[in-house]
């Protein structure tokens, strides 16, 4: 692994691996919609931006460069999301001169061709118009929402956003943000830091700006377990969002700890949820949970999700939350302990073993500025973690008393027998995520309990 800073601000990250011919490049150019402040820099530049600068070059036209990609078998592409743009480039290391060649172009000689930004802001509208349409994603825009805040992080590009944007606003955005000093590049490939150097040298012209990227606000804290519903009609599954604000993202400490202390409850096809809600009860294809990160130090979420039968949604939320009330009180099986060391130990030898794995691995250990070895450490971790640490985490990291249960789906179905739950009245949020949040006090709401015996409607199978 080597690092090499220049004198412009840009970090490259390269690693030599020879198992493969091609060669695999990574950039991230911190920023993303962190950027927009939706007055100056409407939401929704970034992603336009990005659209601009795969449609053709300065010198080429769309046609013109597609064309190039296939004669060389190269992929070059620009994205961007909330929190950074990516760059991507790969090819067989034999055509990496000329595809570097085509990669300096399309940085630093952008086409600004009206007509194709008018295509792409026209994909982009009709894209955000027909995911509302998608349940899951009405469910995952309230979720994210709720957990984020109103801000990058949390709220969606509408289509109305992007009809804000102008080419004028891009070639702003381009001028100002797009910076060596606040992007990471990973080299992974046959290729020696020394040839690395050679091949991405103009690199070095790339003029550094004062550029600061702000931090978002974090959510609002919820202080008693809430109810939210996102209305689709006549649905016949309900998308379920469960969880909480969590940890914020730490390599090896309590952070990382989490994901083994879940394994067991929600990480894996053998889980508790998954052999409860889908083996056992039949009500969802598959449930999944786990603690993942948000933007460098904020706070991270714990997230189970399911779609499950219409009929079966009370239900599914009743087992869901005695699973996990179950697992803070009582803790890990020694059946349950044995086999997470044993998964996850085998996963994380395989973990990085592919081209992009590496890639990943490294893009991962730059924007975070982690140890070299921090896998490794991971798995000494890992290794030395004990059956009463896992208990111990469970009781101290599964807030449930901060709960938020999302549910889009029929509301006029499923909205009253939620409601008795415990969990207060439901607030109706849009699609989109919008709509007034009304965080109540602690202790005015309480969880729900199951009935013992708890007995289900016999057909909720069918």
């Amino acid at each position: 692994m080597e690092k090499n800073v220049l004198a412009n601000g840009l970090e490259i990250w390269s690693t030599y691996f020879d198992e493969t011919p091609r060669v695999i490049v990574q950039l991230n150019i911190e920023g993303g919609r962190l950027l927009e402040d939706g007055k100056i820099v409407p939401k929704g530049t970034a992603e336009l931006l990005a659209s601009a600068m795969e449609t053709g070059t300065a010198l080429r036209t769309p046609t013109e460069l597609e064309k190039e990609f296939e004669k060389l078998g190269v992929n070059i592409g620009f994205g961007a999301n909330s929190t950074g743009t990516s760059i991507t480039l790969s090819c067989e290391k034999e055509k990496l001169d000329a595809a570097v060649a085509l990669l300096e172009e399309m940085m630093f000689k952008p086409r600004w061709d009206e007509a194709e930004f008018k295509k792409g802001k026209s994909r982009a509208k009709e894209g955000a118009n027909s995911s509302l349409r998608n349940r899951s994603v009405g469910a995952s825009n309230a979720w994210r929402r709720l957990m984020n805040g109103d801000n990058a992080l949390g709220t969606s590009v509408l289509a109305e956003d992007y009809d804000k944007v102008s080419m004028a606003h891009c070639k702003a955005y381009y001028n100002a943000n797009y910076a060596p000093n606040l992007t990471k590049m990973v080299v992974v490939g046959p290729l020696s830091a020394a040839e690395v150097d050679s091949k991405f040298a103009f690199l070095k012209q790339w003029e550094k700006k004062n550029v600061i990227v702000p931090k978002p606000t974090p959510a609002v804290n919820v202080e008693t377990p809430q109810l939210f519903g996102v209305k689709y009609t006549d649905a016949d599954q309900s998308d379920i969002y469960v969880g909480f604000k969590s940890l914020p993202y730490d390599a090896t400490g309590k952070f990382f700890q989490n994901s083994v202390m879940n394994f067991a409850l929600a990480g894996n096809f053998n889980s508790r949820l998954n052999l409860n809600i889908r083996e056992e009860k039949a009500w969802t294809y598959g449930i999944r949970g786990g603690f993942s990160s948000s933007y460098k130090d904020l706070p991270g979420t714990y997230t189970i999700s399911a779609g499950v039968k219409a009929r079966a949604t009370d239900s599914a939320i009743v087992e869901i939350i005695d699973e996990l009330v179950r697992y803070k009180n009582n803790g890990i099986t020694d059946e349950e302990f044995a086999f997470t060391k044993s998964a996850l130990v085998a996963s994380e030898a395989l973990e990085y073993e592919s081209i992009g794995q590496k890639a990943g691995y490294i893009l991962q250990m730059a924007n975070r500025n982690l140890p070299v070895d921090y896998a490794d450490q991971q798995l000494r971790v890992l290794q030395s973690m004990t059956k009463e640490q896992v208990n111990s985490l469970a009781k101290e990291q599964l807030n449930l008393d901060n709960m938020v249960v999302v549910v889009a789906g029929d509301l006029l179905e499923v909205q009253p027998k939620l409601e008795t739950l415990g969990l207060g009245k439901m607030q109706v949020l849009e699609p989109t995520g919008a709509g007034k949040i009304k965080y109540l006090k602690a202790g005015s709401t309480s969880l729900p309990k199951k009935k013992t015996p708890y007995n289900p409607p016999a057909d909720l199978r069918k």
